[in-house]
């Protein structure tokens, strides 16, 4: 028989809550960048298709993306929290990221919490995705390990119901993902490593995986 105790009351509570006591936070080393990196993003946010009809768009494609981008790496994880940071974002701020300025006002104006949200779930997932591991990829720290890893996303669902299950590869240290793909439920892991490696350059990288990915044609891939 095996006891287990809680080594506090609420633990079980403060570990699910997406907002973690600063006791709990990881503390993680700011990521410098420069100029050149920004220009980078800016650039490649640039090619991701807009998915919008012209008629009565305010806010530019790359402007929404940019701010959603900076407003996640601050925590912010819905499209309120999104929309709030970007209400609080100071006016130079928004001038750089190409804001709507109201000449009534005198003010540029952050995009509303509906417009973020829709914006999100109708653009090309795909398309923003292989941008941003563009990106992280530039910026990464190439002397660092790559650890492959899945997981199931717990708080995602397919159009079925089913849950949503992802082959990443990462820089633990930096916590950086720099590319990532879905497994379909009828297949696993496996087969999806050479996928996973298209579009990144592993070659004299130390590769790490769990003990699943200990296969001939894994280790043969280069």
């Amino acid at each position: 028989m095996v006891f287990v105790r809680s080594l506090k009351a609420q633990v079980q509570k403060q570990l699910n809550n997406l907002n973690l006591t600063i006791q709990l936070r990881k503390e993680t080393k700011p990521m410098k960048l420069s100029l050149k990196d920004a220009e980078f993003l800016d650039e490649l946010l640039q090619q991701i298709p807009e998915h919008r009809m012209p008629r009565g768009v305010r806010h530019r494609k790359r402007s929404i993306l940019a701010i959603s981008i900076c407003a996640i790496i601050c925590n912010a994880w819905s499209f309120a929290a999104i929309a709030e940071w970007a209400k609080r974002c100071p006016q130079n701020m928004l001038k750089r990221l190409s804001y709507r300025y109201n000449t009534k006002t005198k003010r540029y104006e952050p995009p509303s919490e509906p417009t973020i949200r829709r914006f999100l779930q109708q653009v090309d997932a795909e398309a923003v995705d292989k941008v941003l591991s563009r990106w992280f990829q530039s910026v990464g720290d190439k002397s660092l390990p790559i650890a492959v890893d899945g997981k199931t996303l717990c708080g995602a669902r397919q159009p079925d119901g089913k849950q949503v299950h992802l082959l990443a590869a990462f820089l633990h240290k930096q916590g950086i993902v720099l590319a990532q793909t879905q497994v379909d439920r009828k297949t696993n892991e496996i087969p999806m490593v050479p996928v996973l490696f298209d579009d990144l350059d592993i070659k004299d990288r130390v590769v790490t995986f769990d003990a699943l990915h200990a296969q001939k044609e894994t280790a043969h891939i280069t």
